[in-house]
């Protein structure tokens, strides 16, 4: 992994990766998962890492356990992130604007099955 000197965005305006301790939340504001991200972003805008999450799978979908995501910088300066690449019902996506600068990152997460949304909420990201 690749880590940069500032969290989201470094010093050339360019969007970064790192290690950061994550808690999301639900609808509600309820603390539903909390754990580790670790991500790099590549040349092409692409982005690679891995997460370990601890969470009620019944309540914030399958961001519980280890595993590998991937994801994307946006033209519009948008994060894209699939903690579950290799599934194609229960995915869950955190996205974030990528010109935030600093130690955290906040933004949104949501799972999302064949059918549609089934659970979403907040996050917020600092880095370790």
């Amino acid at each position: 992994m690749v880590f940069a000197c500032t969290t989201v965005v470094n010093e050339n305006g360019t969007a970064a990766g790192g290690r950061f301790d994550y808690v999301a939340r639900d609808s509600a504001g309820t603390m539903v998962a909390n754990g580790t991200l670790e991500f790099e972003l590549a040349p092409d805008s692409s982005i690679t890492g891995r997460w370990a999450i601890e969470a009620d799978p019944m309540v914030a979908g399958p961001q519980n356990g280890t595993g590998q995501l991937v994801g994307f910088l946006t033209q519009e300066g948008q994060v894209r992130l699939n903690l579950n690449p290799l599934v194609s019902d229960g995915n869950v996506f955190l996205n974030w604007a990528a010109e935030q600068r600093g130690n955290t990152i906040a933004g949104t997460w949501v799972q999302i099955g064949l059918i549609g949304p089934r659970s979403s909420g907040t996050f917020v990201a600092e880095r370790r």
